[in-house]
């Protein structure tokens, strides 16, 4: 996602930009993310399909996953970049995708260990 959002930032088609807002923020308000359904979808018709069942952890304080907290906050941080001032603030934006970028290839994200030290699920 960070890499189409650096795109989309680059080429200034942010038409596809408020689609992949639309995107993140129906995953993080329905908990219903698209590589889970297609997942799904795919073990109904025999693919050997293996590694998205986690165990949740057991001391939280907070009854919310973290990663769903992370996609809305992704999608509420980017639109309010894009709708407010998207000229004035562009260096936040280029700052996010970049950064989301970057926790893609290392496998890290800091905005969703962040949430899990607060207390969430």
């Amino acid at each position: 996602m960070g890499a189409l959002l650096l795109v989309l930032l680059y080429t200034e088609y942010y038409i596809v930009a408020y689609a992949v807002i639309a995107m993140t923020l129906f995953e993080g308000i329905t908990n219903q993310r698209l590589n889970l359904v297609v997942t799904r979808m795919l073990r109904k018709f025999g693919a050997n399909v293996s590694g998205i069942d986690r165990p949740l952890r057991e001391n939280y304080r907070i009854a919310f996953d973290a990663e769903r907290a992370q996609r809305l906050f992704i999608a509420v941080t980017f639109a309010g970049l894009f709708f407010l001032a998207p000229k004035e603030l562009w260096i936040l934006n280029w700052f996010f995708a970049f950064g989301m970028l970057l926790s893609g290839i290392v496998m890290f994200c800091p905005v969703i260990a962040f949430f899990r030290v607060i207390g969430f699920r």
